[in-house]
């Protein structure tokens, strides 16, 4: 649950919402930490902090219909919050990924 929420009124047509980006960014940040990428541990692929598991395998289990109490049963160096983990940094990621559409002319 995020924390406070504000709104702005700017002019009488545009309203901005803005919501309490501090208590998302501090949260982003902490299960941030339990992400590592390490050339020597899977190639390099984002890993959870001291496993060999990776973001990659967490969302295809997840994506595999897998529930969290699944995942942690079967790898119980895992966490709650290395699913969580996983998921942020996913989102983070595809948060900054650009398209880029070249068109051709004939």
């Amino acid at each position: 649950m995020l924390g406070g929420s504000y709104k702005w009124v700017l002019g009488s047509a545009c309203t901005i919402a803005f919501t309490d980006l501090w208590w998302y960014y501090s949260r982003m940040h902490e299960l941030r930490a339990h992400i590592v990428i390490d050339s020597e541990i899977r190639f390099g692929k984002p890993c959870i902090k001291g496993t060999r598991i990776t973001v990659g395998d967490i969302l295809q289990w997840l994506a595999a219909g897998m529930s969290e109490q699944e995942i942690l049963e079967d790898y119980p160096e895992l966490q709650k919050n290395h699913i969580k983990a996983a998921l942020a940094f996913a989102a983070e990621r595809d948060a900054m990924t650009k398209v880029i559409v070249h068109e051709t002319v004939a």
